[in-house]
């Protein structure tokens, strides 16, 4: 049986909320609490227009290219790939050569030495066509996002797609029908579903 795990970059494989936070601050001249930042994070998510210009600032930053990983995160790709799965990410940035190349290279500096590939999709893209690439010839096909809209549109073409829950997109998940989606608390969470 020929497996495959699908992860995603942001908020699965790189911190980029943590990160983010004193690029932020950076930005405004304005340091915040972290029930500041939480509210920055859910009105970008509710309407990411008005943080277009931080977005391109963000982009530019040194920042970018260096999100550190998710907390377990290397350890649970290492154990993954222990278990014979081939391992992917479909991230989501912007089309650009510098952003996709810095993108890549961070992913490749934690995860590198395990990963098959890495596929860069528009920022606020489908990743439907990415996933339906992906996965030819692969008979288990587990699939690990922060974002519902994400998973939700995996179903039926993975064979088990997982929220790693992220209370900021919590509001997201709640207006959405998820069945078939199963849930992982926590990184650690993620292990059941390897076995």
């Amino acid at each position: 049986m020929k497996k495959l795990f699908i992860f995603d970059g942001d908020g699965v494989l790189l911190d980029l909320w943590g990160a983010m936070k004193s690029v932020y601050e950076q930005y405004t001249g304005t340091l915040l609490t972290t029930a500041e930042w939480d509210k920055v994070i859910i009105d970008f998510l509710h309407n990411p227009y008005p943080y277009a210009e931080f977005g391109r600032y963000f982009d530019a930053s040194t920042t970018f290219g260096n999100l550190p990983p998710v907390k377990g995160m290397p350890e649970l790709v290492n154990y993954a790939y222990s278990c014979g799965y081939n391992l992917a990410v479909i991230t989501s940035v912007d089309n650009t050569e510098n952003l996709v190349t810095r993108r890549s290279r961070n992913i490749w500096q934690y995860y590198g030495n395990k990963l098959s590939k890495v596929i860069c999709t528009g920022r606020f893209v489908s990743k439907e066509k990415a996933l339906q690439d992906t996965i030819k010839g692969y008979d288990k096909i587990l699939f690990c996002d922060d974002h519902p809209k994400n998973l939700i549109i995996s179903r039926g073409i993975v064979t088990t797609p997982i929220w790693l829950r992220n209370p900021h997109h919590q509001f997201i998940w709640d207006k959405l029908a998820h069945d078939g989606i199963e849930v992982a608390e926590s990184v650690s969470d993620l292990r059941c579903f390897i076995k």
